[in-house]
This record gives structure tokens, C-alpha cells and sequence, in this order.
């Protein structure tokens, strides 16, 4: 809650409930009570009005993916074609790291 506190007062958000959505990063395979902790934390104290939860590599690799794309000027019909369809996204982190394949679009997890 400390943590939460300071990051939403440096963003100049000084008000008793947050008015817009909230998008959490978070590792591969993190546990689900960890998720309902923080939702719990984000619409008890915080009034958020909704959370989502997205793993960060994935984000980051849809974003250089489409904009690769948009530089070659493919389709726009989705971020998940052209370069984007095959790839490997390697997550170097300070506790872990992780390799997850790209095949086809989907990401394989298993």
C-alpha cells in the first residue's frame, strides 16, 4: 500500500478514488493469490474502477512487433501478424528468467 501510495502521489493522483482502469505488469506464472491480493488492495483502498493484469515481456514484444510492422508498412489488421507471428521473447530478470516461444501467433506456456 506504501509502494502504491508514493507511485500514485509522483503521478499527481491525489484523489481519494482513481478514476481510470489500472494495468498491472506482472512475471510469467504468478501466483493467483498474489493477483487477488493486489485487486484486493487496488478496489478496497484505491476505488479502482477496474484492474488488469498483463505479463510485461508480452507487452513489450506486441509493441516493437507492431511498430516493426508499421515501419514496413504491412497490415494493420493485428499486432500479432507479419513479424510478430514467430518469434522468442528471452525475459532476463533479477529473481528469474524466462524463454517463452511465439508460434503462430500464440504463445506457448507450457
Amino acid at each position: 500500500e506504501t509502494l502504491l501510495d508514493y507511485t500514485l502521489s509522483r503521478l499527481g493522483i491525489n484523489s481519494d478514488r482513481l478514476q481510470h482502469a489500472v494495468l498491472m505488469t506482472e512475471g510469467v506464472c504468478t501466483p493467483n493469490f498474489a493477483r487477488g491480493r493486489m485487486s484486493e488492495v487496488l478496489f478496497e483502498c484505491y476505488g479502482a474502477p477496474k484492474v488488469a493484469y498483463a505479463i510485461d515481456a508480452l507487452l513489450a514484444y506486441e509493441y516493437n512487433a507492431f511498430a516493426a510492422d508499421l515501419a514496413g508498412a504491412s497490415s494493420l489488421t493485428s499486432p500479432w501478424t507479419g513479424s510478430a507471428a514467430s518469434g522468442l521473447i528471452v525475459r532476463v530478470g533479477h529473481a528469474s528468467s524466462h524463454v517463452m516461444p511465439v508460434i503462430d501467433g500464440r504463445v506457448v506456456l507450457e
